[in-house]
């Protein structure tokens, strides 16, 4: 490679692309518009029917958050993702939630997980000015106002959905015992973000 001008003739560079924009769930368009470019541009790069110079290559790692080399060939678009592990807080609330053998608690509390996810994440995603709102198709004001609302009133129907079940039904709903520590650990985390404490 010489420099920003040499010109990637690698037919297999177009389908990276493609795929590439794929996972990021932007369209042609949208793609085209953050890099401002046309459409029929970033389609022909993605048939092979142009080339395309290191500059470019560098503008679409920066947009789809690669490394140049995915771009480029060095590593394979499909290879699988490092795995994602959950969270203590995930792990603790999943032993507590599988242990009322509850499938209503179970998609309620599956819900406000979800919702609580899908709403930073959309926060952090929007902070990248290259990210598409084609992504969403519930506006921003409106999924913020009725995550907001979801998020507020669902501990109240959880409540309710575990005053709906008998005694014994709710005595079941424990951690075993040798988690105790860590689920100590963890309420002592979370209490002092509240306070403001980085104790």
């Amino acid at each position: 490679m010489k420099d920003q001008d040499e010109f990637l003739s690698d037919i297999n560079i177009g389908r990276r692309l493609a795929e590439l924009r794929h996972d990021r769930g932007l369209s042609q368009l949208a793609a085209a518009k953050a890099l401002g470019v046309t459409q029929s541009c970033i389609s022909q790069l993605e048939c092979g029917k142009r080339r395309l110079s290191i500059s470019a290559a560098r503008k679409l790692s920066s947009l789809y958050q690669v490394d140049i080399s995915c771009i480029l060939g060095g590593s394979p678009v499909s290879a699988e993702p490092p795995e994602v592990k959950p969270s203590e807080g995930e792990l603790l609330l999943n032993e507590l939630v599988s242990s009322a053998d509850s499938a209503n608690l179970t998609f309620s509390v599956n819900s406000y997980m979800a919702l609580s996810i899908y709403r930073v994440l959309r926060t952090v995603y929007s902070l990248n000015p290259h990210n598409s709102d084609e992504l969403f198709s519930v506006p921003e004001e409106e999924a913020m106002k009725l995550t907001e609302q979801f998020l507020r009133d669902e501990p109240y129907r959880i409540i309710t959905l575990g005053l709906a079940g008998n005694l014994r039904s709710r005595k079941k709903i424990e951690l075993p015992t040798e988690l105790a520590p860590r689920l100590r650990a963890f309420i002592k985390e979370c209490e002092a973000l509240l306070s403001g404490n980085d104790e």
